[in-house]
């Protein structure tokens, strides 16, 4: 016997797929993901904050997903605690970042070179 699940066709157990269907939550695709501003983001943590309530609660009532918000608390409570520190992690992830590229293409060019020293040393019959 053939039940349908979400669009497929499954043999059996239809019990436990529609009690599996019934707790899955509808998650948007990743075209669908809301997109907040800066300023949304700021404020909304910081009336978190300024309420003292969970995090969850505030997130319901605010329509958010509670571990966004909650990511959101986090970041601006680090930010409140050392105002300058998040922008200057901000720049020196920058610059690390630019430091291993630069690495990774001087590899590229010493092996580059291994390779070519190599080939003009059998040419001298070294």
């Amino acid at each position: 016997e053939l039940y349908p699940f979400l669009g497929h066709v499954v043999k059996g157990k239809a019990r436990t797929c529609a009690i599996l269907a019934s707790k899955r939550k509808a998650e948007p695709m990743a075209s669908e993901r809301a997109k907040y501003t800066e300023e949304y983001r700021v404020e909304a943590a910081d009336y978190a904050i300024s309420t003292g309530r969970p995090v969850i609660e505030v997130a319901r009532e605010i329509g958010v997903e509670p571990k966004t918000l909650g990511n959101w608390v986090g970041r601006r409570r680090r930010e409140l605690a050392d105002p300058g520190a998040e922008a200057a992690a901000r720049a020196g992830d920058a610059e690390l970042k630019a430091a291993r590229r630069r690495i990774r293409e001087l590899e590229a060019e010493n092996e580059f070179l291994k390779k070519a020293s190599a080939y003009f040393a059998r040419g001298q019959g070294l």
